[in-house]
């Protein structure tokens, strides 16, 4: 599986995979239009339009039934939507939906309940298990809030930098946090497990479901990082040598300059690799990648 396929004349937004039968992408660079693919062979199934004042509508059932249409081709929940000043988070199911903006307020079993949060901080980031429903967001304040659904598990006071991502691991067992400079991971008590110094420029980050793999795109490089369970760098590649190795599914296309910049990924925990740059899309895999050499204790 790897091919690449040019679709626009702008970065991409954000970028999807989305299990099922059969996996597809869901790939947007507007937050008005998202394109559905097939994740093997790239065909294009349809577009779907949306209505960015969604959320603004003031009947209740009319909205959650609009809601509950945000699906792929294969049936799949978006995982997240973006509205004119809010995101939507969804888990796998539909059943809690996550509304984030200054705040947040959780949508489940037809009850809007806002979350427990001080009013004067902003959330800056947020992540959603998409099985469980556990919840990780981080506020301004440097503070990192973790609910199980409705319910406060834990507050974890950030005594570092403000991070710029935060991740959550299905089963809600770990947290990564992405900062400039590093890369930690947390057990739900707040406790740093592991933690990883980086030299350069990040761009998109995303950590897959399970926490299988976290893959950065280096900003400086247009290197596309691919890290392990244990934030040991394994393999690392040039993004446009991705997409120029790569199957092309249209006769003719244009290859991206290297220094474009990558500008959305995703990646599933088996290691399948999609990304963005400069308007193209490409599928890869891990092993696709460059290994990187690997320290051994000494005999």
């Amino acid at each position: 599986m790897h091919w690449q396929l040019h679709i626009a004349s702008q970065p991409f937004r954000s970028i999807f995979i989305l299990p099922g039968k059969p996996a597809q992408l869901a790939v947007s660079e507007t937050r008005q239009k998202i394109r559905f693919y097939d994740l093997v062979s790239g065909v294009h199934y349809l577009d779907m339009e949306l209505d960015l004042k969604l959320l603004d509508h003031d009947s209740p059932e009319e909205r959650r039934e609009a809601l509950n249409q945000l699906k792929a081709p294969n049936g799949m929940f978006l995982p997240v939507v973006e509205f004119q000043d809010r995101r939507v988070h969804t888990t796998m199911d539909g059943s809690l939906r996550l509304i984030q903006g200054a705040g947040l307020i959780l949508e489940i079993d037809d009850q809007t309940l806002p979350l427990d949060i001080s009013p004067e901080p902003t959330v800056v980031a947020v992540d959603l298990d998409r099985d469980l429903g556990t919840i990780a967001a981080l506020t301004d304040d440097h503070v990192l809030y973790v609910y199980q659904q409705q319910t406060r598990i834990n507050t974890i006071l950030l005594e570092d930098d403000l991070p710029v991502r935060v991740f959550i691991k299905a089963g809600g067992n770990e947290i990564v946090l992405v900062y400039p400079e590093k890369i930690c991971l947390l057990d739900m008590k707040g406790r740093i497990v592991c933690q990883r110094d980086l030299h350069y420029t990040i761009g998109p980050v995303v950590l897959s479901p399970a926490g299988n793999w976290l893959a950065v795109a280096d900003a400086d490089y247009q290197l596309i990082r691919l890290y392990n369970q244990e934030l040991v760098p394994v393999r690392q590649q040039h993004a446009v040598d991705l997409i120029t190795t790569a199957r092309q599914l249209q006769l003719f296309t244009n290859i991206p300059a290297p220094a474009a910049p990558i500008s959305a990924l995703d990646i599933t925990d088996s290691g399948v690799l999609a990304f963005g740059m400069a308007g193209v899309l490409c599928v890869a895999q891990v092993e696709m990648l460059t290994e990187l050499p690997q320290t051994r204790p000494l005999l």
